[in-house]
């Protein structure tokens, strides 16, 4: 969970050992750190799936840092990218009409938070609002006690 996590990739092997950033069958936690609230790592995620994606076949050997070995890569791929645009598309929609805060769109989006996963789910969430933030579908509204966000009119 770096911030700055590597993957390894042997074109002429086929192989990629893509640490945490590829699991199988899941997409990996990609949250808002405390040192950073503001960052949208989910962003830089993102981005690093799309320059990974045209270097990867079916055939690919994927060696993940936690799982079993997988191929399916750009499967894989396109299932992460499907899953969090699913998720952004869920936080502007609970948010259209009425401000929420990142605690209030968790229990929207997973009611059934136990409280020892609160922290991550708190972090994926946040990392989610930040990048929607940064591409103008959401937007602050600060009363000066709690900050909320709503949907802007063109997200």
């Amino acid at each position: 969970h770096s911030p700055a996590p590597v993957s390894l990739f042997n074109p002429e092997r086929d192989i990629l050992l893509p640490g945490d950033q590829m699991l199988p069958a899941q997409s990996p936690f990609v949250g808002a750190r405390p040192d950073n609230p503001t960052a949208a790592p989910l962003g830089d995620y993102l981005d690093y799936l799309a320059l990974l994606e045209p270097h990867v076949r079916e055939e690919t050997l994927v060696l993940p840092g936690h799982g079993l070995p997988f191929r399916g890569a750009p499967h894989q791929l396109r299932e992460t990218r499907t899953h969090h645009g699913r998720r952004c598309a869920r936080l502007i929609e609970a948010c259209v009409g009425r401000p929420m805060t990142v605690r209030a769109l968790l229990d929207a989006l997973i009611p059934s938070t136990s409280i020892d996963m609160l922290p991550l789910r708190i972090a994926d969430i946040l990392s989610h609002v930040n990048l929607l933030h940064r591409n103008g579908g959401l937007e602050p509204v600060d009363d000066g006690h709690v900050v909320a966000w709503r949907a802007t009119r063109n997200g």
